[in-house]
């Protein structure tokens, strides 16, 4: 460490240094290793999430169930129900959940 590090060291301060592309003391690039059991993989519950919100965008998006402004995800489906507009009942236990409910969202 130069003077100028050592006593932004003691500050609290750190310095940025560039890194270095080449391994100096052989003259090969340095090629980053991957490590082994930090790599991240979808669970099985992380994709049967993804498929619930792929069929709740569905229903969002098919303006065969009445139109969606002003509505939340329940009142939709509960709308084109009594207007026997045939509305997926595979999705209602999940628009009755909080996280897929989306009472906070009103299009």
């Amino acid at each position: 460490m130069n003077q100028q590090q050592m006593s932004m060291a003691a500050f609290g301060r750190t310095t940025i240094t560039k890194s270095r592309s080449m391994d100096q003391t052989l003259g090969k690039p340095i090629v980053a290793k991957p490590t082994v059991g930090l790599q991240r993989t979808s669970t099985a519950m992380e994709e049967v999430g993804i498929e619930i919100e792929e069929k709740l965008r569905e229903f969002d998006d098919n303006l065969d169930f009445g139109p969606c402004l002003g509505l939340t995800r329940l009142e939709r489906w509960e709308r084109a129900q009594k207007f026997r507009l045939n509305p997926p009942t595979d999705i209602l236990p999940y628009i009755k959940q909080e996280k897929y409910s989306m009472s906070h969202y009103v299009w």
